[in-house]
């Protein structure tokens, strides 16, 4: 799968989970864990998708290379999941939601930083 094709695998919810909504958005990447981390977690590839400002802001809460990474942020909490699929990698992406969160907002803001983070992975 490339990159290009994951458009027409995106998946985006609200849910619960441990008493808190969620905006939770999944997408296919092609590359590995692994890759898909360095492009997505480390500070450089960070700054390319969110922005320098927001990746300057970030307080790492949790990361567990190449699996978990949970941060907050001036606009709240945030997290993302890899998980390896044959030949793909599953990014599972969420932010939790606080009281009067306008969900779908939240959820369209996502899938631009992921397909900002899309663009500016090298091609596959």
């Amino acid at each position: 799968m490339t990159d290009a094709a994951n458009r027409a695998t995106r998946r985006a919810a609200v849910t619960e989970y441990a008493g808190e909504r969620h905006v939770v958005i999944t997408r296919y990447l092609a590359g590995a864990p692994a890759d898909v981390w360095a492009e997505l977690a480390e500070p450089d590839g960070l700054a390319l998708w969110c922005g320098a400002d927001v990746a300057a802001g970030l307080t790492v809460e949790v990361s567990d290379p190449p699996v978990r990474f949970e941060g907050r942020t001036g606009a709240g909490r945030l997290w993302f999941e890899l998980v390896p699929d044959e030949d793909v990698t599953v990014l599972t992406a969420g932010r939790v939601l606080a009281p009067g969160d306008d969900a779908p907002a939240i959820a369209r803001a996502w899938d631009l930083l992921l397909d900002a983070f899309i663009a500016a992975r090298p091609p596959r």
